[in-house]
């Protein structure tokens, strides 16, 4: 139901304008401070809707289908002796336990955001 919902947003510009605006009031937090210690509405911030453009929408196709023969490639083709000799090390840190799953959901969501949010670090 997601996708269906992403997809929805994608191709739907008052959809999209909506959300982005939704976005940019929520990510605004000054005005969430105001609106909050305040008591008073909060305005929305200046919001400039996405664009689309040809070479924006042929690059995504493009990573789309690089990703889907790369994925058809790693299921289909058997393992050479070689490279499963140089991925055994990788292979083994993930078990396909549950557990594993999530520690490394965890994990990569802390180096995320150690990554992408300011002071963090």
């Amino acid at each position: 139901m997601g996708g269906a919902g992403a997809l929805a947003v994608g191709v739907s510009p008052p959809l999209a304008s909506a959300a982005g605006r939704a976005g940019a009031l929520f990510t605004d937090g000054s005005g969430y401070r105001h609106a909050v210690l305040g008591g008073r509405a909060a305005s929305a911030p200046a919001f400039v809707p996405p664009h689309w453009s040809a070479a924006g929408l042929l690059l995504g196709l493009l990573s789309t289908a690089l990703a889907i023969a790369l994925a058809a490639l790693a299921v289909r083709r058997p393992a050479r002796t070689g490279a499963a000799a140089l991925l055994a090390p990788v292979r083994r840190l993930q078990s396909g336990h549950v557990g594993d799953y999530v520690a490394w959901m965890v994990a990569g969501t802390a180096l995320l955001t150690a990554l992408t949010v300011p002071g963090i670090r």
